[in-house]
């Protein structure tokens, strides 16, 4: 399988931003490198698209899991030719709500 796309939903967007803004509050460079981990796990799920996981437990939904730096979830899922990134969740959010 060759590299697939990547496409960023808004509210996704949303969510980086606000975990950003999160934790700038504190230390920007430790937000700065945390969004840096993010996009580098994004990149790594267009070369490898089955890295995450399905969650069952969490939905039903056509969606796969992969935790990064042990307090994010990004939720997405893919197609032949691109990778959705539908959501970048914290661990202290209610991800079954939120999906």
């Amino acid at each position: 399988m060759s590299e697939l796309n990547l496409k960023i939903k808004s509210i996704a967007l949303d969510d980086l931003e606000n975990i950003a803004n999160y934790i700038a509050k504190d230390n920007k460079q430790a937000a700065f490198k945390v969004l840096k981990i993010l996009y580098k796990s994004f990149n790594n799920l267009c070369l490898h698209p089955k890295l995450g996981v399905v969650r069952k437990d969490f939905t039903y939904k056509n969606v796969r899991f992969l935790k990064v730096y042990n307090h994010y979830l990004v939720v997405y899922n893919f197609d032949e030719e691109n990778v959705y990134i539908l959501r970048v969740l914290s661990n202290y959010q209610n991800i079954c709500e939120l999906i």
